[in-house]
This record gives C-alpha cells, sequence and structure tokens, in this order.
C-alpha cells in the first residue's frame, strides 16, 4: 500500500470509530423499552402520535356494524366497522374509543379531495384514497392508549389533520 491509501483506510477507520462511540452514547441514555423524547425524556404526543393517557370520560363509540371477533364464548373482543371520513374541515369524527384487542375496520372515505391515513405509533399507513373513493381499513389493537390518526401527505394545502383513537384497558 502506498501512503495515499493507508491515510484513507486511517482516515475511514476514524470515521466507523466515532459513529459507533457516538451510538453508545446515545444509548446510554434511554431507558430499554422504546424511543424517547428530546433529552432522553419521556416521548412527547406529537412526536410518536401515543400516549399512555385515556380520558377519563372516554366511552366506547358506536361502531355501525360489531361481530364477535372470535366463535369462542368466553372471548369478549369484537370486530368493529366505523366509518371515518376526510374533509377539507378534517375528520369525521375526530376520535373513536374502542376496547383493548378489538379489531377495528373503518370505511374511510376522501370526501373531497385525495388523502391518506396513517397510525405513526402503530406503524399503519394507509396510502393515496382518491376523491369520492372508500377504502376499507383493518388494524388491531392492543395497547391501551390514546392514539393519533392523520393525513399526512395528501391533505389540502398542504394541512396535516388529525384525530384520535382511544383504547380502553
Amino acid at each position: 500500500m502506498n501512503k495515499k491509501q493507508i491515510i484513507i483506510v486511517v482516515v475511514l477507520v476514524v470515521i466507523v470509530a466515532a459513529v459507533v462511540v457516538f451510538g453508545l452514547i446515545q444509548k446510554q441514555g434511554r431507558p430499554p423499552g422504546g424511543p424517547t423524547g428530546p433529552a432522553g425524556g419521556p416521548p412527547s404526543f406529537g412526536e410518536l402520535g401515543y400516549k399512555s393517557e385515556i380520558p377519563k370520560d372516554a366511552t366506547l363509540t358506536p361502531p355501525k356494524l360489531e361481530a364477535p371477533a372470535s366463535a369462542n364464548p368466553d372471548l369478549q373482543t369484537k370486530i368493529r366497522f366505523f366509518d371515518l371520513k376526510a374533509t377539507r374541515n378534517g375528520f369525521e369524527p375526530e376520535s373513536f374509543v374502542v376496547n383493548r384487542g378489538d379489531a377495528v375496520q373503518f370505511d374511510f372515505t376522501a370526501v373531497d379531495n385525495d388523502y391518506d391515513l396513517g397510525f405513526p405509533y402503530l406503524g399503519a399507513y394507509f396510502n393515496v384514497i382518491r376523491q369520492g373513493e372508500m377504502r376499507r381499513l383493518p388494524f388491531d389493537v392492543s395497547l391501551p392508549g390514546t392514539f393519533i390518526f392523520q393525513c399526512r401527505d395528501y391533505c389540502p394545502s398542504g394541512k396535516i389533520i388529525k384525530g384520535q383513537l382511544i383504547v380502553l384497558p
């Protein structure tokens, strides 16, 4: 190896070592089990779209249709169907309350524009739904708390619209 190649190798080794050390330092300040918010503190609602708190007045939202999620009569979980519409004014309705363990299916309609729908904390994202189109969006909820759902990429005027899914324990 010539002198130039040795210098390149040494620089690359130093960069890799710096990245590893930086990663270890960042990891030490975080509690195990998930992401954190600013300065290693608890995550904020806005960053992750989830908080463990449940509003005290939360009561189940009546679904348009529900069915047992299992043929086993001892299980109380349900499949709950809801209508969800996106308009320039936001989501209609803006919030839903379900039980932990329920299977939820939104019949999502893009009323006056193209919209998308995402649940950031749950990792669920449903790409563009065209104006006038209805799409059934299924997912399960196994963690109690309050989750944000939002139109992120296909909202009118670049405005993010949000709603809440509240999951009772």
